[in-house]
């Protein structure tokens, strides 16, 4: 299993996360006032619950990260450019488990759930490397023999996933 560590891009996705959280949240608080003194309007709430549900940006998780898609082992996905594509590189040991590989997907964007598993958080919009829609054991796979740094490039016009080592 991938352990977290303080590695260059632990730090990366640290200052993104300090650097998008003021913004988020000054959206989140300013929706937020806005409905308390204006009253409760069905299409502001919803926008409020959409902004609620994004995500920073397209993010790689899976098992090597303890299925967490916030923060954590996770990668935030970055466009630089502005092109739609969107890169990070994932380090990954060895794989020495029994099964297809470290399983992984590309999250866009959570949902709350309040089912027989009870209320909680979880992923909703999410694709597999080939841009077909994950989740419900539906996933991508990476199997490395040796630690091995991947860059993934998402494209977010065909939900397309490129992996290429190094």
């Amino acid at each position: 299993m991938h352990k977290p560590d303080d590695t260059q891009q632990a730090a990366e996705l640290r200052l993104a996360f300090v650097r998008h959280l003021p913004k988020r949240l000054e959206t989140l608080h300013k929706r937020g006032l806005r409905l308390c003194t204006q009253g409760w309007d069905i299409n502001a709430l919803s926008i409020l619950f959409r902004e609620v549900q994004a995500l920073a940006g397209p993010t790689a998780y899976g098992d090597f990260s303890l299925w967490l898609y916030e923060g954590g082992s996770s990668v935030l996905l970055k466009d630089d450019d502005g092109d739609g594509v969107f890169t990070g590189t994932l380090t990954l040991p060895a794989y020495t488990g029994t099964d297809q590989g470290y399983m992984i997907a590309i999250a866009l964007s959570k949902k709350l759930y309040d089912d027989e598993y009870g209320v909680r958080w979880g992923t909703e919009e999410q694709y597999k490397f080939d841009g077909t829609a994950a989740g419900m054991g539906g996933l991508s796979y990476l199997t490395p023999t040796a630690d091995t740094t991947y860059t993934l490039s998402y494209d977010s016009a065909t939900h397309i996933t490129t992996v290429t080592e190094g």
